[in-house]
């Protein structure tokens, strides 16, 4: 009975963790945020609510996103995927790591045009 009541606080705290990264995330303190959504979705893994899990890797992706951490949001997004495995949250998951993954191709693209223009423009005249 113990060991019941226990499992139920921990899923009641992830729940409650969940919320306030999300509350911290909204607010743009992703600081907090990043703490409370990596301790939840690290409790719901070992809880193996993996529905829990992969809502909590699908908030970090959106706050690396915010922060503009492509990399890590892909990462984060293919973990929200893979934890999905189907339905709608796999669904939501495959849409975002594929916006992620555009977002770093762009980024990448127009980091190659400036320096492009950086290099166009110290090129001496003669």
């Amino acid at each position: 009975q113990l060991a019941c009541h226990s499992i139920a606080a921990s899923k009641t705290e992830t729940v409650i963790l969940g919320n306030l990264g999300l509350a911290c995330l909204n607010s743009g303190d992703l600081r907090k945020a990043f703490s409370n959504l990596s301790k939840c979705m690290s409790l719901s893994i070992a809880l193996g609510d993996t529905e829990g899990a992969s809502v909590s890797a699908l908030l970090l992706g959106h706050l690396c996103t915010a922060a503009g951490d492509h990399s890590q949001a892909i990462a984060y997004y293919e973990k929200s995927w893979k934890l999905a495995k189907r339905g709608e949250a796999s669904d939501t998951s495959k849409v975002y790591l594929g916006i992620a993954r555009g977002n770093a191709a762009f980024e990448m693209h127009a980091q190659r045009i400036g320096q492009s223009i950086m290099m166009a423009s110290s090129a001496p005249d003669f």
